[in-house]
């Protein structure tokens, strides 16, 4: 396993040394999996967004926003509620057109340390199940620093 602190947000989380990291000036870290296809340069990937929040800004309503936004694209969205580092959070599975192809994704959301944190996995819906175990292996990682 490789990993990523960013000492700036506060945070760390572990991924497999296979993947890649990439720079990417939109996301706190930008990994993808290796391609089982030859002609695509990827099938699965990772990224994480952080951003200071108003301190009584809670998980629900940051989830709210984020589920009227996805919900609008997909509406068989499916959410649930989980324990990443020890920290409540909230995930949607939604499908979402992205650079002409169908993307499905598993997106995570933390609020906690005045910011909210979204991790996000995303494959093509034909390989999605072959990265899911790799996706929570690497969600269930994350730990925020204090």
């Amino acid at each position: 396993m490789q990993n990523f602190v960013s000492e700036k947000k506060k945070y760390f989380i572990e991924y497999p040394a296979h993947w890649t990291q990439v720079p990417a000036s939109l996301f706190d870290i930008s990994i993808f999996a290796p391609s089982k296809n030859v002609k695509a340069p990827s099938s699965a990937n990772m990224t994480i967004v952080s951003e200071g929040i108003e301190n009584s800004v809670t998980l629900d309503e940051v989830y709210s926003d984020i589920l009227a936004q996805f919900s609008k694209e997909d509406p068989k969205i499916q959410t649930g509620e989980s324990t990443i580092g020890g920290i409540a959070s909230k995930w949607t599975l939604h499908t979402q057109a992205m650079f002409g192809l169908e993307i499905k994704v598993l997106q995570y959301i933390i609020v906690a340390q005045n910011k909210k944190y979204l991790i996000a996995f995303s494959a093509v819906p034909s390989d999605f199940t072959d990265f899911q175990s790799e996706f929570e292996t690497i969600a269930s990682s994350f730990r925020l620093n204090s």
